[in-house]
Protein backbone atom coordinates (compact mmCIF):
# COMPACT_ATOMS: atom_id res chain seq x y z
CA UNK A 1 0.00 0.00 0.00
CA UNK A 2 0.91 3.40 -0.92
CA UNK A 3 2.24 5.55 1.68
CA UNK A 4 0.34 8.93 2.37
CA UNK A 5 2.73 11.89 1.34
CA UNK A 6 3.35 14.80 3.92
CA UNK A 7 4.42 18.49 3.20
CA UNK A 8 6.69 19.96 6.43
CA UNK A 9 6.44 23.42 6.99
CA UNK A 10 9.28 25.07 9.23
CA UNK A 11 8.75 28.86 10.98
CA UNK A 12 10.63 31.92 9.96
CA UNK A 13 12.57 33.31 13.00
CA UNK A 14 12.15 36.27 11.69
CA UNK A 15 9.43 39.27 12.93
CA UNK A 16 7.21 38.68 9.88
CA UNK A 17 6.10 35.15 10.74
CA UNK A 18 6.01 34.02 7.38
CA UNK A 19 6.48 30.34 7.00
CA UNK A 20 9.17 28.68 5.07
CA UNK A 21 8.59 25.99 2.99
CA UNK A 22 10.79 22.59 3.25
CA UNK A 23 9.46 19.98 0.55
CA UNK A 24 10.14 16.83 0.58
CA UNK A 25 11.91 15.62 -2.80
CA UNK A 26 10.51 12.73 -3.25
CA UNK A 27 7.36 12.78 -5.16
CA UNK A 28 3.73 12.09 -3.59
CA UNK A 29 2.64 8.57 -4.89
CA UNK A 30 -0.56 9.80 -4.90
CA UNK A 31 -1.10 12.41 -8.11
CA UNK A 32 -3.16 15.07 -6.68
CA UNK A 33 -3.71 18.50 -6.90
CA UNK A 34 -3.76 18.90 -3.34
CA UNK A 35 -0.24 17.92 -2.80
CA UNK A 36 1.35 20.21 -4.72
CA UNK A 37 3.40 23.37 -2.95
CA UNK A 38 1.23 26.23 -4.25
CA UNK A 39 -2.09 24.48 -2.88
CA UNK A 40 -0.54 24.37 0.54
CA UNK A 41 1.36 28.35 0.20
CA UNK A 42 -2.01 29.36 -0.37
CA UNK A 43 -3.30 27.52 2.43
CA UNK A 44 -1.12 29.58 4.75
CA UNK A 45 -1.52 32.19 2.62
CA UNK A 46 -5.53 32.92 3.85
CA UNK A 47 -5.28 31.13 7.51
CA UNK A 48 -2.97 33.08 9.38
CA UNK A 49 -3.56 31.60 12.39
CA UNK A 50 -2.93 28.33 11.15
CA UNK A 51 0.48 29.82 10.17
CA UNK A 52 1.51 30.16 13.60
CA UNK A 53 0.68 27.24 14.97
CA UNK A 54 1.13 24.29 11.98
CA UNK A 55 3.86 21.86 11.53
CA UNK A 56 2.91 19.57 9.07
CA UNK A 57 -0.03 17.96 7.07
CA UNK A 58 -0.32 14.67 6.80
CA UNK A 59 -1.90 13.79 3.12
CA UNK A 60 -4.85 11.40 2.94
CA UNK A 61 -6.33 11.85 -0.21
CA UNK A 62 -5.79 8.04 -0.18
CA UNK A 63 -8.99 7.62 1.74
CA UNK A 64 -11.10 8.74 -1.12
CA UNK A 65 -10.94 5.01 -2.37
CA UNK A 66 -10.33 2.09 0.17
CA UNK A 67 -11.52 -1.09 0.28
CA UNK A 68 -14.55 -2.18 1.72
CA UNK A 69 -15.06 -5.99 1.30
CA UNK A 70 -14.32 -6.84 -2.60
CA UNK A 71 -15.07 -3.73 -3.45
CA UNK A 72 -13.45 -0.27 -3.55
CA UNK A 73 -15.33 2.62 -2.41
CA UNK A 74 -14.25 5.91 -3.26
CA UNK A 75 -16.87 8.18 -1.65
CA UNK A 76 -15.51 7.89 2.03
CA UNK A 77 -15.91 11.08 4.16
CA UNK A 78 -13.39 10.76 7.20
CA UNK A 79 -14.67 11.89 10.54
CA UNK A 80 -13.16 10.58 14.05
CA UNK A 81 -9.75 10.37 14.30
CA UNK A 82 -7.26 8.67 17.13
CA UNK A 83 -3.72 8.49 17.45
CA UNK A 84 -2.93 5.88 19.96
CA UNK A 85 -0.04 3.13 20.29
CA UNK A 86 1.62 3.98 16.80
CA UNK A 87 -1.21 4.19 14.92
CA UNK A 88 -3.92 6.68 13.72
CA UNK A 89 -7.29 5.90 13.46
CA UNK A 90 -9.83 7.44 11.53
CA UNK A 91 -13.31 6.81 10.78
CA UNK A 92 -15.17 7.37 7.80
CA UNK A 93 -18.70 6.54 6.32
CA UNK A 94 -19.97 6.33 3.26
CA UNK A 95 -21.35 9.81 1.91
CA UNK A 96 -22.59 8.16 -1.48
CA UNK A 97 -26.19 9.37 -0.74
CA UNK A 98 -25.15 13.04 -1.00
CA UNK A 99 -22.64 13.12 -3.91
CA UNK A 100 -25.75 11.69 -5.85
CA UNK A 101 -27.96 14.24 -4.92
CA UNK A 102 -25.09 16.80 -5.60
CA UNK A 103 -24.78 14.81 -8.88
CA UNK A 104 -28.78 15.00 -9.99
CA UNK A 105 -28.78 19.16 -9.34
CA UNK A 106 -25.82 19.15 -11.26
CA UNK A 107 -26.96 16.98 -13.96
CA UNK A 108 -27.72 19.73 -16.71
CA UNK A 109 -24.13 19.31 -17.21
CA UNK A 110 -22.97 16.33 -19.20
CA UNK A 111 -20.01 15.19 -17.08
CA UNK A 112 -22.22 15.13 -13.74
CA UNK A 113 -24.76 13.70 -15.50
CA UNK A 114 -22.57 10.98 -16.79
CA UNK A 115 -20.78 10.47 -13.54
CA UNK A 116 -24.38 9.90 -12.19
CA UNK A 117 -24.58 6.99 -14.38
CA UNK A 118 -21.53 5.44 -13.71
CA UNK A 119 -22.91 5.93 -9.42
CA UNK A 120 -25.95 4.70 -9.77
CA UNK A 121 -25.30 0.69 -9.11
CA UNK A 122 -23.27 2.12 -6.05
CA UNK A 123 -24.71 0.73 -2.87
CA UNK A 124 -23.86 1.95 0.53
CA UNK A 125 -21.08 0.57 2.05
CA UNK A 126 -20.25 -0.33 5.74
CA UNK A 127 -18.56 2.66 7.55
CA UNK A 128 -14.58 1.57 8.19
CA UNK A 129 -12.01 2.55 10.43
CA UNK A 130 -8.60 3.25 8.45
CA UNK A 131 -5.34 2.43 10.41
CA UNK A 132 -2.46 4.30 9.24
CA UNK A 133 1.29 3.66 11.07
CA UNK A 134 2.15 6.69 13.00
CA UNK A 135 5.23 6.71 11.71
CA UNK A 136 5.12 6.07 7.53
CA UNK A 137 1.46 6.89 7.50
CA UNK A 138 1.02 3.69 5.48
CA UNK A 139 -2.65 2.34 5.69
CA UNK A 140 -1.76 -0.94 7.69
CA UNK A 141 -5.90 -1.91 7.07
CA UNK A 142 -9.16 -0.91 6.58
CA UNK A 143 -11.64 -2.53 9.48
CA UNK A 144 -15.38 -2.78 8.39
CA UNK A 145 -17.59 -1.86 10.94
CA UNK A 146 -20.74 -4.01 11.28
CA UNK A 147 -23.39 -1.25 9.74
CA UNK A 148 -23.86 1.29 7.44
CA UNK A 149 -24.30 4.27 10.21
CA UNK A 150 -23.07 7.72 9.96
CA UNK A 151 -20.20 7.55 12.30
CA UNK A 152 -18.44 9.95 14.09
CA UNK A 153 -15.76 10.42 16.52
CA UNK A 154 -13.93 8.34 17.85
CA UNK A 155 -12.05 8.10 21.44
CA UNK A 156 -9.69 5.42 22.16
CA UNK A 157 -8.14 4.66 26.35
CA UNK A 158 -5.93 1.62 26.89
CA UNK A 159 -8.63 -0.70 26.80
CA UNK A 160 -11.31 0.59 24.32
CA UNK A 161 -12.76 2.51 21.58
CA UNK A 162 -15.42 4.47 21.79
CA UNK A 163 -17.27 5.27 18.11
CA UNK A 164 -20.06 7.80 17.94
CA UNK A 165 -23.00 6.51 16.04
CA UNK A 166 -25.14 9.48 15.30
CA UNK A 167 -28.07 7.38 13.50
CA UNK A 168 -28.50 5.05 16.33
CA UNK A 169 -27.59 7.66 19.59
CA UNK A 170 -25.10 5.11 20.85
CA UNK A 171 -21.49 5.03 21.48
CA UNK A 172 -20.39 1.31 19.96
CA UNK A 173 -17.17 -0.06 21.85
CA UNK A 174 -14.43 -2.33 20.29
CA UNK A 175 -11.41 -3.74 22.53
CA UNK A 176 -8.18 -2.02 21.21
CA UNK A 177 -6.42 -5.52 21.31
CA UNK A 178 -8.75 -5.97 18.43
CA UNK A 179 -7.81 -3.27 16.45
CA UNK A 180 -4.17 -3.81 17.37
CA UNK A 181 -4.19 -7.40 16.05
CA UNK A 182 -6.02 -5.73 12.97
CA UNK A 183 -2.86 -3.66 12.26
CA UNK A 184 -0.61 -6.63 13.05
CA UNK A 185 -1.72 -8.52 10.20
CA UNK A 186 -2.33 -5.88 7.66
CA UNK A 187 1.77 -5.27 8.57
CA UNK A 188 3.07 -8.54 8.72
CA UNK A 189 0.56 -10.13 6.50
CA UNK A 190 -0.82 -8.05 3.95
CA UNK A 191 -3.84 -8.39 5.20
CA UNK A 192 -5.39 -4.85 4.16
CA UNK A 193 -9.21 -6.18 5.36
CA UNK A 194 -10.77 -6.99 7.98
CA UNK A 195 -14.28 -7.28 9.76
CA UNK A 196 -14.88 -6.74 13.81
CA UNK A 197 -18.28 -6.42 15.39
CA UNK A 198 -18.87 -4.23 17.96
CA UNK A 199 -18.14 -5.54 21.66
CA UNK A 200 -21.04 -3.51 23.07
CA UNK A 201 -23.36 -0.59 22.77
CA UNK A 202 -23.77 2.29 25.18
CA UNK A 203 -27.34 4.28 24.40
CA UNK A 204 -26.79 7.80 24.82
CA UNK A 205 -30.44 8.78 23.86
CA UNK A 206 -28.56 11.72 22.07
CA UNK A 207 -27.51 12.11 18.42
CA UNK A 208 -23.96 11.49 19.03
CA UNK A 209 -21.55 13.14 16.47
CA UNK A 210 -18.13 13.59 18.31
CA UNK A 211 -16.98 12.05 21.36
CA UNK A 212 -14.14 12.14 23.68
CA UNK A 213 -12.61 11.28 27.13
CA UNK A 214 -12.11 13.77 30.23
CA UNK A 215 -10.65 12.65 33.12
CA UNK A 216 -11.47 14.65 36.41
CA UNK A 217 -9.76 16.45 38.81
CA UNK A 218 -11.16 13.46 41.34
CA UNK A 219 -9.27 11.25 38.50
CA UNK A 220 -12.98 9.91 37.10
CA UNK A 221 -12.91 9.12 33.80
CA UNK A 222 -16.02 10.58 31.81
CA UNK A 223 -17.11 10.73 28.34
CA UNK A 224 -17.90 14.26 26.63
CA UNK A 225 -20.61 13.53 23.69
CA UNK A 226 -21.31 16.21 21.45
CA UNK A 227 -24.19 16.56 18.95
CA UNK A 228 -23.80 18.90 15.71
CA UNK A 229 -26.47 20.92 14.78
CA UNK A 230 -26.24 22.96 11.59
CA UNK A 231 -28.84 25.29 12.43
CA UNK A 232 -28.63 27.79 14.63
CA UNK A 233 -25.73 26.83 14.70
CA UNK A 234 -25.65 25.61 18.40
CA UNK A 235 -23.95 22.10 19.34
CA UNK A 236 -25.06 20.38 22.23
CA UNK A 237 -22.61 18.94 25.06
CA UNK A 238 -23.22 16.27 27.81
CA UNK A 239 -20.30 14.44 29.82
CA UNK A 240 -21.29 11.02 31.26
CA UNK A 241 -19.64 8.75 33.88
CA UNK A 242 -18.92 5.02 33.26
CA UNK A 243 -22.05 2.96 34.74
CA UNK A 244 -21.27 -0.44 36.02
CA UNK A 245 -23.26 -2.49 33.40
CA UNK A 246 -20.83 -0.97 30.28
CA UNK A 247 -24.01 1.66 30.45
CA UNK A 248 -23.40 5.86 30.43
CA UNK A 249 -25.14 8.44 33.40
CA UNK A 250 -26.09 11.42 32.30
CA UNK A 251 -23.60 14.19 34.63
CA UNK A 252 -24.14 17.18 33.27
CA UNK A 253 -25.66 19.22 29.78
CA UNK A 254 -24.46 22.43 28.29
CA UNK A 255 -24.41 24.14 24.39
CA UNK A 256 -22.02 26.45 22.80
CA UNK A 257 -23.02 28.88 19.79
CA UNK A 258 -20.87 27.23 16.82
CA UNK A 259 -21.97 24.03 14.70
CA UNK A 260 -19.03 21.48 17.12
CA UNK A 261 -17.55 18.93 14.87
CA UNK A 262 -14.69 17.71 17.31
CA UNK A 263 -13.30 18.47 21.06
CA UNK A 264 -10.50 17.24 23.01
CA UNK A 265 -9.76 17.74 26.78
CA UNK A 266 -6.42 18.73 27.26
CA UNK A 267 -3.93 19.72 30.71
CA UNK A 268 -0.84 21.86 31.21
CA UNK A 269 0.71 23.31 33.98
CA UNK A 270 -1.93 21.78 36.17
CA UNK A 271 -4.71 23.29 34.17
CA UNK A 272 -7.69 21.83 32.36
CA UNK A 273 -8.62 22.95 28.94
CA UNK A 274 -11.37 22.25 26.18
CA UNK A 275 -10.56 22.83 22.47
CA UNK A 276 -13.43 22.86 20.58
CA UNK A 277 -13.30 21.98 16.15
CA UNK A 278 -16.60 23.57 14.62
CA UNK A 279 -17.52 23.91 10.89
CA UNK A 280 -20.45 24.50 9.16
CA UNK A 281 -20.01 23.93 5.18
CA UNK A 282 -18.05 23.69 2.72
CA UNK A 283 -17.06 27.31 2.01
CA UNK A 284 -17.48 28.90 5.51
CA UNK A 285 -14.03 29.21 7.88
CA UNK A 286 -13.69 26.25 10.44
CA UNK A 287 -13.03 28.02 13.60
CA UNK A 288 -11.31 26.73 16.73
CA UNK A 289 -11.94 27.59 20.10
CA UNK A 290 -10.30 27.05 23.43
CA UNK A 291 -11.64 27.29 27.11
CA UNK A 292 -10.24 26.76 30.23
CA UNK A 293 -12.10 24.31 32.48
CA UNK A 294 -13.12 24.58 35.90
CA UNK A 295 -15.38 22.85 38.17
CA UNK A 296 -18.02 24.81 40.67
CA UNK A 297 -19.02 23.27 43.78
CA UNK A 298 -20.99 20.58 42.41
CA UNK A 299 -18.33 19.49 40.56
CA UNK A 300 -19.90 20.54 37.16
CA UNK A 301 -17.30 22.00 34.56
CA UNK A 302 -17.91 25.54 33.88
CA UNK A 303 -15.25 27.18 31.04
CA UNK A 304 -13.77 30.36 30.61
CA UNK A 305 -13.12 31.35 26.84
CA UNK A 306 -9.74 32.09 25.50
CA UNK A 307 -9.52 32.45 21.98
CA UNK A 308 -11.08 31.89 18.44
CA UNK A 309 -9.23 30.77 15.48
CA UNK A 310 -9.67 30.64 12.05
CA UNK A 311 -9.38 27.35 10.25
CA UNK A 312 -9.66 25.96 6.96
CA UNK A 313 -13.14 24.72 6.01
CA UNK A 314 -14.65 21.74 7.01
CA UNK A 315 -12.69 20.56 9.98
CA UNK A 316 -13.63 17.22 11.84
CA UNK A 317 -12.27 15.57 15.02
CA UNK A 318 -9.30 17.43 17.08
CA UNK A 319 -7.07 14.94 19.44
CA UNK A 320 -4.27 15.38 21.28
CA UNK A 321 -0.67 13.36 21.39
CA UNK A 322 3.08 13.06 21.82
CA UNK A 323 5.21 12.80 19.02
CA UNK A 324 8.26 11.06 19.00
CA UNK A 325 10.43 13.72 20.23
CA UNK A 326 8.28 14.27 23.32
CA UNK A 327 6.28 17.39 22.29
CA UNK A 328 2.42 17.60 22.82
CA UNK A 329 0.91 18.33 19.08
CA UNK A 330 -2.67 18.92 18.49
CA UNK A 331 -4.16 16.50 15.20
CA UNK A 332 -7.18 18.26 13.71
CA UNK A 333 -9.58 15.98 10.89
CA UNK A 334 -10.67 16.95 7.48
CA UNK A 335 -13.50 15.98 5.37
CA UNK A 336 -12.79 18.42 2.82
CA UNK A 337 -10.83 16.47 0.33
CA UNK A 338 -13.83 13.57 0.03
CA UNK A 339 -14.93 12.97 -3.31
CA UNK A 340 -18.35 13.11 -1.61
CA UNK A 341 -17.93 16.92 -1.50
CA UNK A 342 -15.64 17.63 -4.63
CA UNK A 343 -18.70 19.33 -6.02
CA UNK A 344 -18.81 22.96 -4.84
CA UNK A 345 -15.84 22.46 -2.61
CA UNK A 346 -14.23 25.22 -1.47
CA UNK A 347 -10.66 25.83 -3.56
CA UNK A 348 -8.76 26.42 -0.33
CA UNK A 349 -8.84 23.03 2.19
CA UNK A 350 -7.22 21.11 3.85
CA UNK A 351 -6.70 17.59 2.54
CA UNK A 352 -5.53 15.50 5.39
CA UNK A 353 -4.82 15.72 8.86
CA UNK A 354 -2.89 19.45 9.92
CA UNK A 355 -0.36 18.44 13.20
CA UNK A 356 -0.45 21.89 15.35
CA UNK A 357 1.81 22.54 18.21
CA UNK A 358 -0.33 22.42 20.98
CA UNK A 359 0.89 24.75 23.27
CA UNK A 360 1.13 27.48 20.21
CA UNK A 361 -2.96 26.61 20.27
CA UNK A 362 -3.11 26.81 23.91
CA UNK A 363 -1.09 30.48 23.89
CA UNK A 364 -2.75 32.06 21.25
CA UNK A 365 -5.08 35.10 21.69
CA UNK A 366 -7.29 34.15 18.69
CA UNK A 367 -10.26 36.41 18.19
CA UNK A 368 -11.29 38.38 20.81
CA UNK A 369 -15.27 37.45 19.87
CA UNK A 370 -16.80 35.46 22.79
CA UNK A 371 -17.82 32.01 21.83
CA UNK A 372 -21.33 32.00 23.99
CA UNK A 373 -21.25 28.84 26.64
CA UNK A 374 -25.25 28.02 27.81
CA UNK A 375 -25.74 25.27 30.90
CA UNK A 376 -28.62 23.34 31.09
CA UNK A 377 -29.35 23.31 35.16
CA UNK A 378 -32.99 21.35 34.46
CA UNK A 379 -31.12 17.92 34.87
CA UNK A 380 -29.84 18.77 38.65
CA UNK A 381 -33.27 20.72 39.73
CA UNK A 382 -35.17 17.35 38.09
CA UNK A 383 -32.49 15.26 40.65
CA UNK A 384 -32.95 17.17 43.13
CA UNK A 385 -36.90 17.12 42.45
CA UNK A 386 -36.85 13.62 42.64
CA UNK A 387 -34.38 13.41 45.74
CA UNK A 388 -37.51 15.63 47.19
CA UNK A 389 -40.12 13.16 46.35
CA UNK A 390 -38.26 9.97 47.76
CA UNK A 391 -37.90 11.51 50.82
CA UNK A 392 -41.37 12.75 51.18
CA UNK A 393 -42.87 9.10 49.77
CA UNK A 394 -40.46 7.82 52.73
CA UNK A 395 -42.27 10.04 55.27
CA UNK A 396 -45.83 8.96 54.24
CA UNK A 397 -44.60 5.06 54.64
CA UNK A 398 -43.74 6.08 58.24
CA UNK A 399 -46.38 7.41 58.95
CA UNK A 400 -48.42 4.79 57.41
CA UNK A 401 -46.08 2.48 59.68
CA UNK A 402 -46.46 4.19 62.84
CA UNK A 403 -50.32 3.73 62.29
Amino acid sequence: MAVASSILLAFSTSNTNDAQYLIDNSPPTIASEYNDTQNFKSLIKHYPDLRDTVGEVISLKELSAIPVGEEICDTMVSQGLAIKDGMILITAYDGIEGYKSDLRLHSYRREFKEKLNEEKEHKVHNSVIVVLDQETKEILTTIELADKNHVGGIAVDDENAYIAKSADGVISVISLDKIKEAAKKGKEEGIRHTSIDYDYNMPCDCDASIVSLRETIEGKKQLLIGTWIPFPGVSILRTFDFGENNDLILDQKFSINSACNGASFVKRDGKEFLIVACSMGRSLNSNLFVYEVGENEKGKIELSYRSKSNYPPMMEEITEYVGNDGKRRLAINSEAFSERYSIGRSNIISNGIIITDLDRVLDKKGDVRKNAVYYEEDIYKEEEENDDKKRKNKKKEMKEIDK
